[in-house]
């Protein structure tokens, strides 16, 4: 069975006559608001908008319009990606890891290489992506979405989310000497003046979201279970929250377990992204602040250290750990969106 997807409209928009409404027709159509199959649709196109769908029978083909016969194939919406980063390509340890990006390579080499992310995605069925930081790019993805938005590239809708926020000791690069500088993957503030000031730098330059790191350093304690290493303060992370929202923005924090998760709660976060080890009190907090969950499953499940060392038995502990929060997650009827933490 062919798939076909018609929730890219910007890309049909940026190559159809400006004028011109664009027609569908698919020979079977996944609706997921009736969960049901739907054959011999009409999918009308105009500009950016998807205007009518119905039975060809009914729906009325506008005059002139460019017509894509998909009469023997299946097509379904869009998707939403909403935990990607367009600038981390998963660098290959033997050749500088994560680091080598941030000092050897050259802004307009990592800005190319996150237009092919763009387009991949949307090649791949996903119409929307919340891009989660830069790592290190500075406003990068701000660039991407503007230039998908006039149509000199593919790509998504994207919202961004530019450099992300940490404190001293919460990110990468790690592990020089004192004596020398090197450039971060976010945003570093400590205390609530500068977390203030970052949020309001990052929204003046474009930022859709900002997006908050509140656990950093993770590993298995002595009984097995994952231990995270908090950054912001709830202080910290208020003045983050308050400013983003009085723009009329929100807040995702990143999270893993533990006294981060509960001070990104506590600090008011609109997602939870990861959110490795949900306890009782996370969950029921969740629910009744109506925070959103993205699990992001794809990542923790693959390249695993030695079980015997202590990243392996770390590995191991994010994925049992993982698997029981999204299923009492599910339960609880939290609000949970997909993502992978993939490029």
């Amino acid at each position: 069975m062919a798939l076909v997807l018609f929730g890219c409209t910007a890309g049909i928009a940026q190559t159809s006559a400006a004028l011109n409404p664009t027609v569908i027709r698919a020979g079977t159509l996944i609706d997921p608001r009736s969960d049901a199959l739907k054959h011999n649709q009409l999918i009308v196109i105009r500009g950016e908008r998807i205007e009518a769908v119905g039975d060809a029978a009914t729906v009325k083909q506008p005059e002139g319009a460019n017509l894509i016969d998909l009469s023997s194939a299946t097509v379904l919406p869009g998707m939403i990606e909403s935990h990607t980063h367009l600038f981390l390509q998963g660098e290959d340890p033997a050749k500088g890891g994560y680091d080598i990006q941030l000092l050897k390579f050259y802004p307009s080499y990592r800005a190319a290489r996150a237009t092919v992310s763009a387009r991949r995605a949307l090649e791949q069925g996903f119409t929307t992506i919340r891009d989660m930081e830069t790592e290190g790019a500075g406003y990068g993805d701000v660039g991407i979405k503007r230039a998908v938005n006039e149509g000199y590239i593919p790509g998504p809708r994207i919202f961004t989310t530019t450099r992300g926020i940490s404190t001293t000791g919460g990110y990468p690069l790690e592990g020089y000497a004192p004596g020398v500088e090197v450039p971060k993957g976010v945003q570093i503030v400590d205390g609530p003046v500068e977390a203030r000031k970052a949020a309001r730098e990052q929204l003046d330059y474009g930022a859709d979201w900002i997006k908050v790191y509140m656990t950093h350093r993770s590993w298995a304690g002595k009984d097995g279970t994952l231990v995270s290493q908090p950054t912001l303060t709830v202080e910290e992370l208020k003045a983050i929250v308050d400013e983003a929202h009085g723009w009329g923005h929100k807040v995702a924090c990143h999270a893993y377990s533990g006294e981060g998760l509960h001070r990104a709660l506590d600090g008011g976060c609109d997602s939870i992204e990861h959110g490795l080890a949900l306890d009782d009190a996370a969950i029921a907090q969740m629910k009744k602040q109506g925070t959103w969950y993205c699990p992001t499953m794809t990542v923790y499940y693959t390249d695993h250290a030695p079980p015997d060392s202590p990243e392996g038995k770390r590995d191991r502990a994010r994925v049992s750990e993982h698997e029981q929060s999204l299923k009492k997650a599910i339960e609880a009827g939290l609000k949970i969106v997909f993502g992978t933490d993939v490029g």
